[in-house]
C-alpha cells in the first residue's frame, strides 16, 4: 500500500526490506523518459555523495569510491 514518485533525472533504488515478495508498477510519462549520465550523478555530484554511502551501496572500499571520484 505504498507508493513512490521518483522525479525525472533521478537516481534511485528501491530494496524490499520486508519478508515477503514486493509488486511493482513502473509508468513513465513519457516513451521517451531521458537519459541519465549516471557516473557523473554518482561519483561528480556537487553536493556530493558520501563516500560511505557509494561504498557501501557498490560492496566496495571506500579507496575504490575515492579512486572513482578523482575521475569525475
Amino acid at each position: 500500500g505504498e507508493t513512490f514518485v521518483i522525479p525525472r533525472g533521478m537516481i534511485h533504488f528501491q530494496y524490499n526490506v520486508g519478508g515477503v515478495a514486493a509488486q511493482v508498477i513502473t509508468a513513465f510519462n513519457s516513451q521517451m523518459p531521458g537519459v541519465v549520465a549516471a557516473g557523473s550523478t554518482l561519483f561528480g555530484s556537487d553536493p556530493e555523495i558520501p563516500d560511505a554511502v557509494l561504498a557501501k551501496s557498490f560492496q566496495v572500499d571506500a579507496k575504490i569510491i575515492k579512486l572513482l571520484k578523482s575521475k569525475f
